[in-house]
């Protein structure tokens, strides 16, 4: 009998929502002329199209409990837990990859007047969009009343406007994390990222960059020693304890996959079936015991897997599928999207069929249907807010092997 805990829905949903986003860019020509060309591409597309997915389906059952604890809170299911914090993890491998591969391969292609207006143009105009959209569900959801002060309420809306620096604080008295799906703050650490990364230079030597990941690890350790602050105070220390100890693991792991030098014996190696199979060994135990709780291991088990896929390893040809890869266009777009619709269609969901009384396959059912509305909004979106933006060499240069370097720049995560 089909439970709340059961991972059969994602391995019905994730699927269903590459298929949905395959058959609409058939329709969408824009979309169309992008992944056709991407023939040489590496799985790192569909990758991400697998990761999004996954950070939409932990928030769909994180509302489920909510609904029935009143608790956003991390999920009892271990499997569920995952999902979210193994997807941002593996959504900053591939951004550390990707953009210390420009930088080893040419260090001016992360110059601060080339890397900044390109990260912008890339992330802040669908995020913009994104909490304009939170912001208009807010009001109706407040009933369109002042419930603090206007300075209150205008110094909260520009913290939002400027990604979350330094709070990602409630908005008229209404819990954003609820609205927006708590997922903001990873675009943060993106962009602070970005913003030091011109200033990495010197660090692109082996023995530097080590240094560089040992001392990050020394920082998030003396700042997890703080006392708690409350404020603008705490949350400067967070942002920066936050972005430490992604440096010193889940951006380190992608940084140092540039490095190795792989010949084609080894790279055929890593693409084979059985190191696929040790790849869904390690993601089984990560799903079955690790707790998901952002910390320094979190990325062990991942590493490997992360490795496997970057030197090209389709996972039995289902991150270079077609479906995948068209999800993994709009990935971007689906993770900064999926919290408000989710939390529109889900309160409107409940005023017709209270969900805290739905059966799990009723309420699974109900999130499937969720998911294509999700993945429909985020192709109109990537099409018309998204890709505008795009240079034309980042829409049409495919993704080289590792063992070659890479020169394309991928994004969050983009989720």
């Amino acid at each position: 009998m089909l439970t709340i805990d059961d991972p059969l829905l994602v391995l019905v949903g994730v699927p269903l929502m590459a298929l949905v986003c395959a058959a609409m860019s058939r329709l969408l020509p824009l979309l169309e002329e992008e992944t056709s060309a991407h023939r040489a591409s590496l799985p790192l597309d569909g990758l991400r199209g697998l990761l999004a997915s996954s950070v939409f389906f932990h928030h769909a059952y994180l509302t489920f409990v909510f609904y029935r604890t009143g608790n956003w809170s991390t999920p009892a299911s271990n499997f569920y837990s995952q999902l979210g914090p193994t997807a941002v993890t593996m959504f900053f491998f591939i951004s550390g990859y990707l953009f210390w591969g420009k930088m080893l391969k040419d260090p001016s292609s992360i110059r601060a007047v080339r890397l900044w207006p390109n990260r912008i143009r890339r992330i802040l105009p669908a995020y913009w969009a994104a909490i304009l959209l939170a912001f208009l569900v807010t009001v109706v959801m407040t009933k369109f009343e002042l419930r603090e002060s206007v300075r209150r309420l205008m110094e909260h809306a520009g913290q939002w406007i400027l990604v979350g620096f330094p709070c990602l604080p409630d908005l008229n008295g209404l819990a954003q994390e609820r609205v927006t799906g708590g997922v903001y703050w990873t675009l943060r650490t993106e962009m602070i990222f970005y913003l030091v990364l011109p200033a990495l230079v010197w660090f692109r030597k082996l023995p530097r960059l080590l240094l560089l990941f040992f001392a990050m690890g020394i920082v998030d350790y003396v700042l997890t020693r703080f006392p708690a602050q409350s404020g603008p105070l705490g949350c400067s220390v967070d942002v920066v304890q936050r972005f430490t100890l992604a440096m010193a693991t889940s951006f380190a792991v992608g940084m140092l996959a540039v490095y190795p030098r792989w010949n084609e014996r080894l790279l055929n190696w890593l693409r084979s079936s059985w190191i696929t199979c040790a790849c869904l060994i390690l993601l089984t135990i990560q799903f079955t015991w690790i707790p998901a709780d952002y910390t320094w291991y979190e990325p062990i088990l991942l590493a490997p897997v992360f490795i496997a896929v970057a030197a090209g390893n389709s996972c039995f040809g289902v991150l270079t599928s077609r479906p995948m890869r068209s999800l993994g266009q709009i990935s971007y777009s689906v993770y900064i999207f999926h919290g408000v619709l989710l939390y529109v269609l889900s309160t409107l969901l409940n005023q017709h069929m209270p969900i805290a009384s739905m059966t799990p396959l009723k309420y699974w059912a109900a999130v499937i249907g969720i998911s294509i509305i999700v993945v429909a909004f985020s192709m109109l979106t990537y099409c018309f807010i998204e890709r505008p933006f795009l240079p034309k060499r980042a829409r049409l240069q495919p993704v080289v092997p590792i063992r070659m370097q890479t020169s394309r720049a991928g994004h969050l995560p983009s989720p």
